[in-house]
């Protein structure tokens, strides 16, 4: 099984999230950044296509680092994680501060 690692930036939105996973350069099999222009795609497209692109890879992890907290999305992309079965870390323990910014129900879920 495979593990992704994340910049913070690619947290800034859902649809960037998505277009940072499906062009990784860390899979094996990716799509080339023309065939992902979140602009043009509606959101329901691009995580039918990231859930392929991480199933094809063989992913099961995404490392997230702890700056990604604060992004305006970070509930949505933990919850679209969870529900494509993947396992979230993040890269260093989170303190009580960042913990109360996730959901419990997501929390829950998270590995450190």
């Amino acid at each position: 099984m495979k593990t992704l690692e994340f910049k913070t930036q690619s947290f800034s939105s859902i649809k960037q999230f998505s277009k940072d996973v499906l062009t990784n350069k860390q899979l094996q099999v990716n799509l080339s950044a023309q065939c992902v222009d979140p602009d043009f795609l509606p959101l329901g497209k691009l995580v039918d296509k990231l859930s392929k692109v991480l199933t094809a890879n063989q992913v099961d992890t995404v490392i997230i680092p702890n700056e990604a907290i604060s992004s305006r999305y970070i509930h949505e992309i933990l919850t679209l994680l969870t529900e494509l079965k993947v396992k979230i870390t993040f890269e260093k323990q989170l303190n009580k501060a960042e913990a109360s910014k996730i959901p419990l129900s997501i929390l829950r879920r998270i590995e450190n």
